[in-house]
């Protein structure tokens, strides 16, 4: 099986955006009980487990491989809104958003403001919306209304 099919499914079940960077990276920094991030994700085998899936806190493993998920979750995303993290000299999604919008005649950008969509695979992880919307309107000049919709699947 390909290993990105596993790993997008991994994504998909445990990642999310993250809403305040700092107050989860400090939830993940939490000892286990303490953490309520941290979770077990069980990996396919092929044979008896055909999809992985996020096991309960509480049950016991059987052998099955398991990858442990804390920080991982709201980190990986956060490169799309932060790529200057891991040393990549790009815009972030919003920045690009707000540049793209900008470089239209002043009279059509409170249009496009009012009507950002967003598409693609990524779009779905909790949260991704809300950021968005929370950033693009910090970034767009104050008389601008900022709507953005979330195609559906």
């Amino acid at each position: 099986m390909d290993e990105t099919y596993v790993i997008n499914q991994l994504k998909e079940d445990t990642c999310f955006v993250s809403l305040d960077f700092n107050v989860d990276m400090a939830m993940a920094q939490k000892k286990a009980k303490e953490n309520s991030l941290a979770i077990d994700y069980v990996l396919p085998d092929f044979t008896s487990i055909r999809r992985g899936y996020i096991r309960p806190k509480d049950e016991a493993g059987n052998g099955e491989q398991v990858i442990r998920m804390n920080n991982e979750r709201f980190a990986v995303p956060e490169l799309l809104f932060r790529p200057s993290d891991i040393g990549i000299q790009q815009m972030g999604i919003t920045e690009a958003i707000v540049h793209v919008v900008d470089n239209f005649p002043t009279e059509v950008q409170s249009h496009l403001y009012n009507n950002i969509l967003l598409t693609g695979g990524s779009c779905n992880l909790p949260n991704f919306k809300e950021r968005v919307e929370k950033e693009v309107r910090m970034l767009a000049p104050a008389e601008c209304d900022v709507r953005v919709i979330l195609a559906s699947k």
